[in-house]
């Protein structure tokens, strides 16, 4: 009976004596970077724009140039308007992601509001940037698109967008 109980009790013993494993040693690290900046420069500015028959209108942020949907909307030259400008600041070579929000409409007088079709970055409307490894600075451009009705109400519309900057 003695030997019985004694090989009950060994079967009951885990196998802690076989051995014991390790992982190898293993690393932690963290990167510590600079807080992003986000500045706003300068306010998009679709222009002045006198409407003939209805037509979007486009601001190229690479190059400030205004186009439009053909005779529907004319483009007064002498205010030809102007991309969003921001500049960034970050730790130096790391990427940054932005991205944009942007209202449907913007708001005009006597409650009337112009439809905001599109909003672009510059650069191919990439939202990727690095921070310069020697200023730790980066820059974006904003354009748009709108839709102007041929019989708008004069006067001033606007809207308010945001444009956020992540580390990726």
């Amino acid at each position: 009976m003695t030997s019985a109980l004694a090989v009950a009790m060994i079967a009951a013993v885990p196998a802690v004596a076989a051995g014991v494993a390790a992982s190898p040693a293993a690393k932690g690290k963290v990167l510590i970077l600079k807080p992003l900046v986000l500045t706003r420069i300068s306010d998009l500015d679709m222009g002045f724009v006198i409407p003939t028959g209805g037509g979007w209108v486009k601001l190229d942020p690479d190059t400030n140039s205004r186009t439009t949907s053909g005779a529907g909307v004319t483009l007064v030259t002498s205010h030809p308007g102007a991309a969003a400008q921001f500049a960034g600041a970050g730790s130096p070579g790391q990427l940054v992601v932005l991205t944009k929000s942007f209202p449907a409409l913007l708001n005009g007088p006597a409650g009337d509001s112009v439809q905001f079709l599109a909003m672009t970055f510059d650069q191919a409307d990439s939202p990727i940037r690095f921070a310069d490894l020697v200023t730790k600075t980066f820059t974006v451009a904003v354009g748009g698109t709108m839709f102007i009705r041929a019989n708008q109400t004069d006067g001033v519309y606007t809207g308010t967008f945001t444009v956020t900057a992540t580390y990726f």
